[in-house]
């Protein structure tokens, strides 16, 4: 039998505190992963095909680029992040839109982790 809640789109999700998050009230993000990320850097990439950004988060143990931000890191060691300029836009005009937005880890190297906003 189908999933019932296949055919609906859920418009005000259940936020999960063990998974990545933005909190549109305070304007942060905060990362509750076992990584203890101190750095990061806002990033964005263009989709050829149809000319639009794919904005990412760049977090790092250590600092891996002269670009770097640090990142606030609170008692429980999640890193939390105040996003600035064009990415702070874009995360407002996703949340009026749709209410939240999704962080999927995309990529990983010895330096940095890539995670995709959506």
């Amino acid at each position: 039998m189908c999933n019932p809640l296949i055919q609906f789109e859920i418009v005000n999700p259940v936020a999960n505190k063990k998974k990545p998050r933005y909190d549109a009230t305070n304007n942060l993000f905060t990362f509750p992963v076992k990584i203890k990320y101190r750095y990061y850097i806002e990033a964005r990439t263009i989709d050829k095909d149809t000319g639009e950004y794919n904005w990412y988060l760049l977090l790092g143990i250590k600092k891996f680029s002269e670009h770097c931000r640090l990142c606030e890191v609170n008692m429980y060691n999640s890193c939390k992040i105040h996003p600035r300029g064009e990415f702070k836009d874009f995360i407002a005009r996703e949340c009026a839109e749709r209410g939240n937005i999704d962080m999927d880890k995309t990529d990983a190297n010895a330096d940095y982790d890539v995670w995709l906003i959506s």
